[in-house]
């Protein structure tokens, strides 16, 4: 609640610290147990759409395609892994978590979660190696607690920018 009220006010306030909250609950699960509830996730982006319209519903539709773009970039890769593959490779969790991510930070925000969430687990993983950890290509990874952390960076400081 302190990192958000370093950065807004108000009612945003009260969403930003909802949306912190459940993205540490989501990413702990995700953690522990390789799982993103539906009873977080979907609940997670109506309330990120129902934001979106109360602040500005000039950019409603902005949110709406964050969230079917979110949800269709992850179902596809799984898909085309598990085509590729023969097993899974990405759990529909996933693609409903960045859907529910979508609906908060919209289609402009969506390459910045998906970059930083992907280079955060990618450091994960490097610093779980430096500690001595093996890692083989069939172990499972939580991705889910590395789009949360970077879909907080991006919900508060906007997307990256590009200069």
């Amino acid at each position: 609640v302190l990192w958000a009220a370093s950065v807004t006010t108000g009612f945003v306030l009260i969403a930003t610290s909802i949306l912190g909250w459940t993205l540490l609950t989501l990413a702990l699960i995700d953690w522990r147990h390789q799982l993103l509830p539906d009873k977080l996730t979907l609940p997670l982006g109506l309330a990120g759409l129902g934001v979106a319209y109360l602040i500005d519903r000039t950019f409603f539709v902005d949110h709406v395609m964050g969230a079917a773009i979110g949800f269709a970039l992850l179902y596809g890769v799984a898909r085309i892994y598990r085509y590729a593959r023969g097993r899974e490779g990405l759990g529909a969790g996933d693609a409903k978590f960045l859907a529910a991510i979508g609906a908060w930070v919209s289609w402009e925000g969506l390459p910045s979660v998906v970059f930083l969430g992907a280079l955060f687990g990618l450091l994960g993983l490097f610093i779980l190696r430096l500690g001595g950890a093996e890692i083989r290509a069939g172990d499972r990874i939580p991705f889910g607690a590395y789009l949360a952390v970077a879909a907080w960076l991006v919900w508060l400081y906007g997307p990256l920018g590009v200069s």
